[in-house]
């Protein structure tokens, strides 16, 4: 073996042997409520670490080492990530009777409509509303100077005559809710401190009452204070950006435990109400976080039970996060669950279609 092979496998020993730390920061990350700045940085670069792991899981194989093993572990420990991103079609279609109707909804981020003319994007959407079969639309960071022409474009256009409104407390951060049946008993969940809030209503369908939760977790404010910084600033936090790069560390911190005490409160109430749930909107968080975690103990990811392909839904940091969720109660049946990629936000729009009915 020569030198340089030497150094090679060295590297790529090293390289192994971090990623799987990483892998177990991020899973204690999943777990914790208050967890170190690093468990969170863990966490975040995820997705990096697994296209690694499947390169270094190629070395090893290649190189008929036993050393293939720990890739192989970090891939076991990152098991409840990669599904929550990645499913293959099971060929499970569930089964709806003649007398049920499915229900279709989409959440969406719209960046307070911030992409382009106002009028003629939401004529856009309430055009994609229409085509999808939308029977429910979801979204956040709108702005609430656009409600009437909003309302009036989703009623005429995409069919949704029913709609709810919840203003945020800064500008750009109003929920709305729009549905093309009957929509009761909203609730505005605000977040103290924050911009941040959830709106709950109670939807008539089919006879049954299903409570939908709009929900905006805090804002990561990621893109406004990374500019300027690269990776190993994050990291190592040297040179004459140690300062910028503490600030953005702490941000993501304290954001993050905002986020965790949220998520918190909306999984309490979501466990004590007395019709099945359906959570969706923008969490600001990955699958590999706490708010994830409660909120898939509580509910089942839409996308893990009638989803497949790769899921993400944040346009731009290539395409690695998936952030945007549509969780549903347990009792009733996913259907399909696909995204699409619209030019009007930074946000991709999630569809999902549920069967409105109870399993038995």
């Amino acid at each position: 073996m020569t030198v340089f092979t030497k150094v090679i496998r060295t590297l790529a020993l090293l390289l192994s042997l971090l990623v799987l730390i990483t892998s177990f920061g991020a899973l204690l990350n999943s777990h914790l409520y208050q967890a170190p700045a690093i468990l969170t940085l863990c966490g975040l670069f995820l997705p990096v670490i697994i296209v690694l792991c499947l390169f270094l899981l190629i070395f090893w194989l290649a190189a008929r080492s036993f050393w293939v093993l720990v890739p192989i572990a970090t891939l076991f420990v990152n098991y409840p990530f990669i599904i929550a991103v990645f499913q293959f079609n099971n060929g499970t279609t569930a089964v709806v009777q003649e007398t049920q109707q499915p229900i279709t909804l989409c959440t969406y981020n719209v960046q307070g409509i911030s992409y382009g003319q106002t009028e003629l994007t939401l004529r856009l959407l309430a055009d994609f509303v229409r085509q999808e079969g939308i029977d429910i639309l979801c979204m956040q960071e709108m702005d609430e100077k656009a409600k009437t022409i909003t309302d009036s474009l989703m009623a005429s256009i995409g069919g949704l005559r029913f709609s709810v409104t919840a203003p945020g407390s800064q500008p750009g951060f109003a929920l709305t809710t729009h549905s093309r049946y009957p929509l009761l008993n909203a609730v505005d969940r605000r977040f103290e401190q924050t911009g941040n809030h959830a709106l709950h209503v109670d939807v008539l369908f089919q006879g049954d009452t299903l409570r939908l939760y709009n929900i905006h977790l805090q804002t990561t404010h990621f893109n406004q204070r990374k500019q300027g910084l690269e990776v190993e600033d994050l990291v190592w936090n040297l040179g004459d950006k140690k300062g910028k790069a503490n600030q953005l560390i702490n941000s993501l911190q304290a954001n993050t435990i905002m986020r965790n005490q949220q998520s918190s409160t909306l999984t309490t109430a979501i466990q004590r109400s007395p019709y099945p749930v359906i959570a969706c909107g923008d969490f600001n968080a990955h699958p590999a976080s706490y708010p994830y975690m409660l909120f898939h103990n509580v509910l089942e990811d839409g996308f893990r039970s009638s989803g497949k392909g790769y899921e993400y839904t944040y346009r731009y940091l290539g395409n690695l996060l998936r952030i945007d969720y549509c969780f549903h109660d347990k009792s009733l049946k996913g259907l399909s669950y696909r995204s699409h990629e619209l030019d009007f936000s930074d946000h991709k729009a999630v569809v999902f279609t549920l069967s409105g009915a109870r399993a038995d």
